[in-house]
Order: structure tokens, then sequence, then C-alpha cells
């Protein structure tokens, strides 16, 4: 009965068991996490890894997205970069900080295109130059 519920409103279920004190953990997208991983200063992949596997024991296997689509975001890929604004709501209330992640898509299909007429020159498939 629950699986019905979820798919035919998620949003009404994730609010009704926020209402009853249950946290809805949802998906971290590889742009935010790769944002944590610059923003944290963790560089090596097997602190990356080490980390990941804590945070998937505690949170679940789908807190985080894929190794894959994190490795997307690193070589041959445009950055991510993460920046704060100071917002006004414009009620009188104090300042809002919004932290926000911003990829540039158009940057990112001029790396992918070269990216990829590069792996064709070397007579690799795909972006990362595996064979």
């Amino acid at each position: 009965m629950t699986k019905d519920l979820i798919k035919q409103d998620p949003a009404a279920v994730r609010d009704a068991l926020s209402e009853a004190g249950m946290r809805v953990v949802e998906k971290m997208d590889s742009v935010t996490e790769a944002a944590m991983w610059k923003d944290g200063g963790v560089k090596s992949r097997t602190a990356r890894r080490v980390i990941r596997r804590h945070i998937r024991h505690h949170f679940g296997k789908d807190a985080l997205s894929s190794e894959r689509e994190l490795m997307e975001l690193s070589k041959g890929h445009s950055p991510v970069e993460t920046k704060s604004v100071e917002y006004d709501k414009g009620d009188g209330h104090k300042k809002e900080t919004l932290k926000c992640s911003i990829k540039h898509m158009a940057r990112e299909v001029e790396m992918q295109t070269k990216g990829k007429q590069k792996c064709k020159q070397k007579g690799s498939i795909g972006t990362l130059g595996k064979p």
C-alpha cells in the first residue's frame, strides 16, 4: 500500500513522513557531491571512497551518486564552482546566505566534444581514454 502511495504522490508521502518526525534522505546529485569534496579539501580518491562508504552505511546506498557520475565531473570535464550569495527577502529580517554549485553547460559541452575527438584519435571509446 505504501509503495502505491509513493508512486501516486511522492511529495505528499515525504511531507507526511516529515510531519511524523521521520526524515527522508534524498539522493545527493553528483554536482553537489563534487562541490562537497572540493569544499572539504578531500583530494584523494581513497579518502573519498572511505567517507562515501560511511555515508552510505548511515544514510543508505542511494544517498550518493555513483562513482562514475562523480568521475565525469573531473578529467576532461568543466569545473564545478561553489559560491555563496547574500539574499534579502525584503521582509525586514536579516539576510540569508545561500550556497550554490554552478556548472557552466556551454563550457562542459565544448570540453566533452574535445575529449571525444581526442579519444577517437587515440582509438579508444569514451571520454576517459579507456580502451
